[in-house]
């Protein structure tokens, strides 16, 4: 990202990326259906324009009008955190948490690869299907991540907060 810092009106673009209603609680722990992962590929100091969260809020109902959340985190600057972070380390986030680019205040150039995960009972949407001679040449396994063809028929990992990952 680059954004020329004379031009900067000191405002953050705040969004989600999706309707926190997507999300479930079971055994104790919280589940929501979309992840971004954000990897910096370059230092991420405090004038550098790491992404911008407004913490919490990935638990907020769309009932919660979001400008107000917004208004309010503006009136409130503790409750905006801003990612400082070296290159090379990953922020995970669900979707659904209020974020936006954080405001570049240096002359560096911020470059990440960004990436979404879901459950592969979501199919692509909104034009980003997988090109389709692309996904002929892979495996079913990989393919079903790629289209989301597998849609519900998934197999669910359950587990509760004193069974440790691995053995799941």
């Amino acid at each position: 990202m680059r954004r020329p810092v004379p031009e900067q009106d000191g405002r953050y673009g705040f969004h989600r990326g999706i309707n926190p209603a997507y999300n479930h609680t079971e055994n104790g722990l919280y589940h929501f259906s979309f992840v971004k992962a954000l990897t910096n590929l370059t230092d991420l100091g405090p004038e550098d324009g790491g992404t911008t969260v407004i913490a919490g809020t990935h638990k907020v109902q769309t009932d919660v009008p979001q400008d107000g959340i917004i208004a309010a985190a503006l009136e409130d600057p503790s409750m905006i955190h801003q990612v400082e972070a070296p290159a090379g380390s990953t922020l995970l986030f669900y979707e659904s948490l209020i974020h936006a680019a954080g405001i570049i205040k240096s002359d560096m150039d911020r470059l990440l690869i960004l990436g979404g995960y879901m459950p592969t009972m979501f199919q692509a949407w909104m034009g980003y299907d997988p090109d389709p001679d692309f996904a002929a040449t892979v495996s079913d396994e990989h393919r079903a991540l790629l289209t989301g063809e597998s849609k519900f028929n998934w197999p669910r990992k359950r587990r509760d907060l004193a069974v440790a990952m691995e053995t799941v």
